[in-house]
């Protein structure tokens, strides 16, 4: 059973290489979430929803792509509908 909130939900979850300022993995869950991948590029994409971000640099305005968390079948069982 999934517990619904008045409010909109979001949280991040993340593993990071300090010394060279690196994310190894990172998921952000939340169903209001937009990413947009190959930005500034001919092949822009929005993703919205939860994401994950693998081996990105960390910097807010770098260019990092995400894998939207229901291209995983397993882990997005997990997330309430």
């Amino acid at each position: 059973m999934c517990n619904i909130t008045p409010i909109e939900t979001k949280f991040s979850i993340m593993l990071v290489f300090r010394k060279i300022n690196r994310t190894l993995i990172r998921f952000d869950f939340g169903e209001k979430l937009r990413h947009k991948n190959n930005m500034g590029t001919n092949h822009e994409k929005v993703i919205t929803g939860s994401y994950v971000h693998i081996y990105s640099p960390n910097g807010k305005y770098d260019k990092k792509n995400v894998i939207p968390i229901s291209k995983f079948s397993k882990l997005s069982n997990f997330l309430c509908k």
